[in-house]
């Protein structure tokens, strides 16, 4: 069977409305219309009871297809998860949003990021360098972890023991995780501040206390 240019142009027209519309008219005029023509014998030959039978095989190919995907992406979603940051709201935080003028909390312990894999699946190789630094993570505690940001020149503009209870106190009004990579941002963002301040002249501990609300 070789179909006209027009026959083609039909076919098309219809195959395109029965995708977004499920099936094309039963009544001929109707299709006449859609297909800006008047459909053959041919043409409607193609759509018994309305529906062209390839294009829903099509259909429900694309829909297998949808759900296959979505399952592989919630399924990677949750490996990510898995793998991600195990840290825990330190004991003894206060809930909410800290009471106005009420003293820093002392700081807690920070749970390491560093973590083992879930998934099972074998680590990538690491360098002698990161591996170290690693090895490190897993047996440094927190006290010495701390202590060596205190002796780091670049943190000597602030007293990191006063900004981790600032940081703790943040997270705990937020419903954030107070974990070791996040206060090393925390310190990073104080130190320029505190240069910033110096700068100008202006006492730090008040604008703390007015951002933070104590």
């Amino acid at each position: 069977m070789v179909f006209s240019a027009e026959d083609v142009g039909a076919y098309m027209r219809l195959l395109c409305y029965q995708w977004g519309n499920g099936a094309i008219p039963t009544r001929k005029e109707l299709v006449d219309r859609i297909a800006g023509c008047v459909v053959g014998l041919d043409v409607m030959a193609k759509f018994p009871d309305g529906q062209n039978a390839r294009m829903e095989r099509e259909r429900e190919k694309q829909a297998d297809y949808r759900l296959q995907q979505s399952a592989k992406g919630k399924a990677s979603a949750q490996a990510r998860f898995n793998r991600g940051s195990t840290a825990v709201q330190p004991s003894g935080e206060p809930e909410g949003q800290p009471k106005v003028n009420s003293p820093s909390p002392s700081p807690s312990p920070i749970s390491n990021t560093v973590t083992e894999s879930d998934s099972g699946d074998s680590p990538p190789a690491l360098s002698p360098k990161a591996a170290k630094v690693r090895r490190k993570a897993k047996t440094e505690t927190d006290e010495d972890w701390i202590s060596d940001l205190e002796k780091m020149d670049c943190f000597r503009l602030v007293s990191v023991r006063d900004e981790l209870g600032l940081a703790q106190t943040w997270c705990a009004a937020h419903s954030r995780q107070c974990t070791r990579q996040f206060f090393n941002r925390w310190l990073l963002r104080s130190v320029e501040k505190s240069r910033t301040i110096n700068a100008n002249g202006t006492n730090l501990h008040s604008q703390k206390s007015e951002k933070y609300g104590f």
